[in-house]
């Protein structure tokens, strides 16, 4: 028990020394930080190819939709064409009843294709027209309706179609934007990989300037005792001071005569 406790104190205690020393922890927040980025660059780097799989998981549903309106409108054309066919038979058989009417109605010779036919036969082939007439008619109005529903069913399909292809162009420029960021981001973190611990040259600066001032007060004081014992000679503009007059002056009135530098000194005692 004691053991384990000793191995558990010893462990807390080099814990705190090492996180005590700014350089170790510092080199230990760094390497915590660039393992944290690493894994947030990963997740950006997964979700960036996630992305770009969903968009290109997007080219076999437009293949197919491209597919399906391609052929939609086929068959509507065909559709169209058959329409129009029926339609014009309709308007043929509308003017063989008229026809088959009036000349019953105003007692018309029923003479048809070289036969003739009596009013009772023409009543007969004109009520069986009829129905076939109204039949037809029923069926060219329900084949126009639906052709209207596919063609409406139509422009929405190439809607939506033209919607995401302009979806998936705008999500791919998108992505190459958020590839562009996240490369100049890489650039930025890499920069700041690159930690220097500074504390070593602030030192050094610091015990530098420290020199220097220490040689400035030393140069200050070495100064100062030099002008204590000389005097700093100072020439003074003016008339040139008469050393010989200011002796004789002194010594009790004594005159000297400077008569030339290379004659005799004549000295006159007075007194």
């Amino acid at each position: 028990m004691f053991k384990k406790l000793f191995f558990l104190g010893g462990g807390l205690f080099l814990l705190v020394a090492l996180f005590s020393n700014s350089d170790v922890y510092s080199e230990f927040a760094g390497r915590a930080r660039n393992f944290h980025d690493s894994i947030h660059e990963h997740d950006v780097d997964s979700q960036i190819r996630q992305a770009r799989r969903l968009v290109r998981d997007l080219t076999p549903e437009i293949r197919e939709n491209t597919g399906r309106i391609a052929k939609e409108e086929v068959e509507i054309d065909r559709l169209d064409r058959k329409i129009e066919k029926m339609d014009q038979e309709l308007f043929n058989e509308k003017a063989s009843i008229l026809r088959l009417k009036e000349d019953l109605e105003n007692g018309n010779a029923l003479y048809y294709s070289g036969r003739t036919y009596t009013a009772s036969e023409v009543k007969e082939d004109l009520e069986s027209r009829f129905n076939r007439f109204k039949s037809k008619e029923s069926t060219i109005n329900n084949l126009k309706q639906a052709l209207a529903h596919r063609r409406q069913n139509l422009e929405s399909a190439r809607t939506n179609l033209e919607d995401m292809l302009n979806a998936r162009k705008n999500l791919s420029l998108e992505i190459d934007n958020l590839v562009a960021r996240n490369e100049m981001t890489k650039v930025h973190q890499s920069t700041s990989e690159f930690s220097f611990n500074d504390n070593k040259l602030v030192e050094a600066k610091n015990l530098l300037e420290t020199i220097a001032t220490d040689i400035d007060i030393n140069t200050r004081i070495a100064n100062s005792d030099i002008q204590s014992h000389y005097e700093i000679p100072v020439e003074i503009a003016g008339e040139e001071h008469d050393i010989l007059a200011e002796i004789g002056v002194h010594f009790d009135g004594n005159v000297i005569e400077e008569v030339d530098s290379e004659s005799e000194i004549v000295v006159d005692l007075k007194n």
